[in-house]
């Protein structure tokens, strides 16, 4: 009976602190989320560059200036149009940072895979992105 509630007891100690955890990558991923949302808003609004700024990480803001912006813009919506819906497909985590995966809906049988990588616990915001383009069977 005594060695039931030893068991027992290591068994809640454990739970709990994997609920811990996780509560803490849950707010990492909301937060990182956010930045991705403010990011492809501003891909679709004129005069979009200072939002997309504020979710961007220096280093990708140095490469990133508003006339190159205003350039990705015309690229991303002639290539592929603009989004209906985005899905968070996998999140995975570095030791060095984060990367987001997302399968994005442009219609037209058209599905662009995009990817966000974050600095370590989602600081400093976005330091790169990726939009592939992805095949799609038609039968």
């Amino acid at each position: 009976m005594k060695f039931k509630k030893i068991i027992c007891t290591v068994f809640f100690a454990i739970s709990l602190s994997n609920m811990g955890m996780a509560a803490d990558n849950g707010a990492v991923l909301t937060k990182e989320e956010s930045q991705v949302q403010t990011f492809m808003t501003a891909l679709y609004t004129d005069n979009g560059y200072g939002s997309a700024k504020s979710s961007m990480a220096d280093s990708l803001a140095e490469k990133i200036n508003t006339q190159n912006f205003g350039e990705l813009q015309k690229q991303i919506q002639n290539k592929f149009g603009r989004y209906k819906s985005m899905k968070l497909v996998v999140l995975e985590k570095f030791d060095q940072g984060d990367r987001l995966t997302y399968m994005a809906d442009y219609g037209a049988n058209q599905l662009v895979r995009i990817v966000i990588t974050f600095g370590s616990n989602g600081k400093n915001g976005i330091q790169s992105f990726a939009f592939t383009r992805m095949q799609v069977d038609k039968k």
